[in-house]
């Protein structure tokens, strides 16, 4: 099997629908139920990364809640649609699902 696409965050919007990997730092993380979202960066833009309980092991999901600000991420899952939040000006600064996040990316492990 082929891995995923190593993207970065400002070509996001050509990947909705797919599985791709993201590589970046987390810049914040709130959590609510059982859901984190973590903003994370990399150089081209910020994007909103959703961890849900109910799709990932319970080490998976206790991990991402200990995650220190400026962790380096690996993150492999599905492009949602959002608004786009490139880092150079420009978009929306609410996303459809919650703060301001560029593409959505739901993580799998």
């Amino acid at each position: 099997m082929t891995p995923p696409p190593w993207v970065f965050i400002d070509l996001l919007p050509q990947y909705v629908g797919q599985t791709v990997e993201l590589r970046g730092w987390l810049y914040t993380r709130r959590s609510s139920g059982g859901i984190h979202f973590l903003l994370v960066r990399d150089g081209t833009g910020v994007v909103q990364a959703v961890i849900n309980a109910k799709e990932v092991d319970a080490a998976t999901f206790d991990r991402a809640d200990h995650l220190p600000q400026e962790s380096s991420l690996i993150l492999t899952g599905a492009v949602r649609p959002g608004q786009a939040r490139p880092r150079r000006g420009g978009g929306d600064r609410a996303g459809p699902r919650g703060p301001p996040g560029g593409r959505s990316l739901s993580h799998h492990t």
